[in-house]
């Protein structure tokens, strides 16, 4: 329905048109939707357009418009220009709020997003108390739901050439562009967090999640965007050093002996296989060591030093490393 014209469609007219016709119906069932008839019905007062649907028996009516609320905050992430969506009365509502750096908030239905908006994608995470929550299984969004499945830890909306039905890629379509703008996502959100959306090694879901995968690694590896412990500009990760156990007056000692050094938080176990995808230097009391030989500097600084690295002496093996 709309305000210059609407039209209809109907399985019965269309199956009496094919009576009149001498047509016989295809075993497939009517036709409903190849044949378009007048109608002088206006949509609903307050609208320019208006599309209604009326439903098959048997259809569940309740279950129907429970399945919309769920769908409902999905389209509204995935099409931005969509403000609201009602269903049987509710309105489910979009709104955006820009925290600076590129990054958006985005809330819907009472849960939050952080948005990124680069050159060919829109990126979003979920968050939950200001800290973010990978997503583990998802599918790349063109902009709705495709058959593509993805195991990046952000939701990716994406400008990229699809075939008709929407499920699947174009066999051409050069997918890696939407990976451009990704490491910026990563640097926009609070420095203890980055780590949580760098991909780690694993097998891919599908051939386009790994054709991804491997071109957002790449763009993380070839900007700066990792955290120093120094606090001085962000660092490329194949000029960043990680040191397992570092403690913050460690990083304060080793400041101008280690360069690159990353902040404590990010250098313990569970951020080892995040590190590792984008080659990060990792090392060990030993490297420590070769480092520090032939520094000349004030007893005071070696006294603090060494109470430093205390907590790094848990056995004789590493002990031995730093004799």
């Amino acid at each position: 329905r709309s305000r210059t014209g609407s039209v209809r469609f109907s399985a019965d007219d269309t199956r009496s048109l094919l009576a009149e016709l001498g047509l016989r119906i295809p075993t497939a069932g009517v036709p409903t939707l190849r044949l378009v008839w007048p109608s002088d019905t206006a949509p609903a007062p307050g609208s320019d357009t208006e599309v209604v649907l009326g439903l098959r028996p048997g259809i569940d009516t309740a279950e129907l418009l429970d399945g919309f609320r769920r769908e409902a905050p999905d389209l509204l992430l995935e099409l931005p220009a969509l403000a609201t969506v009602g269903v049987d009365g509710t309105a489910i509502t979009r709104t955006e709020t820009l925290l600076g750096s590129g990054l958006w908030e985005i809330r819907i239905d009472g849960r939050c997003w952080w948005e990124h908006r680069g050159p060919s994608a829109r990126w979003l995470v979920p968050v939950v108390d200001g800290e973010v929550v990978p997503v583990r299984e998802e599918v790349l969004r063109a902009p709705t739901r495709s058959d593509e499945e993805l195991s990046l830890p952000a939701i990716v909306v994406a400008d990229v050439p699809m075939q008709p039905d929407r499920r699947r890629l174009l066999p051409a379509a050069h997918v890696e562009d939407v990976a451009r703008g990704y490491a910026e996502f990563v640097r926009a959100l609070p420095a203890e967090q980055r780590l949580e959306l760098v991909p780690v090694p694993g097998f891919a879901r599908s051939d386009t999640d790994r054709r991804i995968r491997e071109a957002v690694l790449e763009e993380l590896r070839t900007h700066p965007w990792l955290p120093a412990a120094d606090g001085g500009p962000d660092l490329l990760p194949d000029r960043a050093t990680a040191l397992p156990g570092l403690t913050a007056d460690l990083a304060d000692a080793l400041a101008d002996v280690v360069p690159g050094l990353v902040p404590p938080a990010l250098c313990g176990p569970r951020h080892a296989p995040a590190l590792a995808s984008v080659d990060v230097h990792r090392i060990g009391p030993a490297r420590v060591a070769d480092l520090l030989a032939g520094h000349d500097r004030e007893p005071r600084w070696w006294y603090r030093l060494y109470e430093a690295l205390t907590p790094l002496v848990v056995d004789a093996v590493v002990a031995e490393e730093l004799a």
